[in-house]
């Protein structure tokens, strides 16, 4: 397959130039390849070529195939599915029915990563993922409250988190991480506090990498008070101050990845207290991110490549994240300029306007979703 005339990232320099991709791997990289026999050419002129997003924290409820099309259509071309055996990154949850899961045998079958939701078994989760050498991500269970603690919770009269738990369960695999010398990612991290904690262990020598919600740097906790049950997001969204903190953090590095926390709403209930937790986002996941952290400048375009596709690559030891010579052919073209509306009334972003659309998927070479009417042949 040969990318024609592609805008792309090389590390922070943006080059315009020629695609070449040949046994699910990037070939070649110059201006004004020529087609070989019979070779698939697809004119790239006014779109952008992009690794294609890593999601690692999907909790998959309605059907990995199905899931799958919304992901790439987001520009999601892997995803770790939680609790699901179909899931594009092979993952072994470490505790199952209360017991600890036979991580030896599931990594010899292929595990790729490893993931604990509690501090159950933390000494033998530990030892494994360091004797295997297995990156692990650390996704705590939500304690499914509705808000967190604070002024508006009061107001609400709504069931709160109160903000001091969720550090005192992390810390304890903050000093592992430190203790043992393992990376360790750690999910869902919403708070300024945690990311402090993060940067303080690190100082002593962890190996500690935060990962943040895209729906908790766009939303914050006043769009609980219309009680729309779409916007039910475990765990909860924060105040408009600590929002603005964690763009902060972000523009500052302090973030390495980001994910959609994309979550099927398994309800139809109308009032916000019946309703299921849940974050249909998947699907709108690059226009979601283009729109309102590279559009409204809070980061660069270059940064937003790599807190979703670059560093998760790393953190799974893929050859991947990057559009460069010899790395995995797993890219995304874009039409930067298109505009679309999220139609998906689940969706915490029902109605927003987005700019950038998915126009094609490509996996290790080959196209596996593409737009009607997208990335003609030339």
């Amino acid at each position: 397959m040969l990318l024609k005339n592609a805008s792309f990232y090389d590390g922070e320099v943006l080059k315009r130039a020629d695609i070449r991709l040949k046994d699910s791997l990037i070939a070649e990289i110059k201006e004004n390849l020529s087609p070989i026999k019979n070779e698939e050419v697809i004119e790239c002129a006014n779109l952008f070529v992009l690794p294609s997003f890593i999601d690692l924290s999907v909790t998959g409820l309605e059907g990995y195939e199905n899931l799958k099309q919304k992901a790439f259509k987001g520009g999601v071309g892997l995803l770790n599915v939680f609790n699901c055996d179909q899931s594009g990154i092979k993952n072994i949850m470490a505790v199952k029915n209360n017991q600890l899961a036979d991580i030896a045998t599931l990594k010899n079958k292929g595990g790729e990563i490893l993931i604990a939701q509690s501090d159950a078994f933390l000494e033998l989760i530990s030892h494994y993922a360091k004797s295997y050498n297995l990156p692990l991500l650390i996704s705590l269970e939500n304690s499914f409250e509705a808000l967190n603690s604070g002024v508006l919770a009061y107001e609400l009269g709504q069931n709160f988190v109160e903000n001091a738990f969720e550090n005192t369960r992390l810390v304890r695999f903050m000093e592992v991480s430190r203790a043992l010398q393992i990376p360790m990612l750690l999910d869902k991290v919403s708070s300024t506090a945690t990311l402090k904690l993060i940067k303080a262990f690190n100082n002593l020598g962890a190996y500690l990498q935060a990962q943040t919600p895209l729906s908790h740097l766009i939303l914050d906790e006043s769009v609980y008070e219309d009680y729309e049950p779409r916007f039910k997001i475990a765990p909860p969204l924060r105040d408009k101050e600590s929002q603005n903190a964690l763009k902060e953090a972000l523009k500052n590095d302090e973030i390495a990845m980001l994910t959609s926390l994309h979550v099927f709403k398994n309800s139809n209930a109308e009032l916000f207290e019946e309703s299921a937790f849940g974050c249909e986002s998947i699907e709108d996941a690059f226009g979601v991110a283009y729109t309102f952290l590279v559009q409204k400048k809070v980061i660069s375009f270059q940064q937003l490549i790599k807190v979703m596709a670059t560093n998760q690559a790393r953190f799974l030891k893929l050859n991947a994240g990057e559009v460069k010579k010899n790395q995995l052919a797993n890219l995304m073209i874009v039409d930067l300029s298109a505009q679309t509306r999220v139609i998906n009334k689940n969706s915490p972003f029902y109605g927003l306007e987005l700019y950038g659309e998915v126009q094609r998927m490509i996996l290790k070479g080959q196209t596996i979703f593409i737009k009607e009417s997208a990335c003609k042949k030339s």
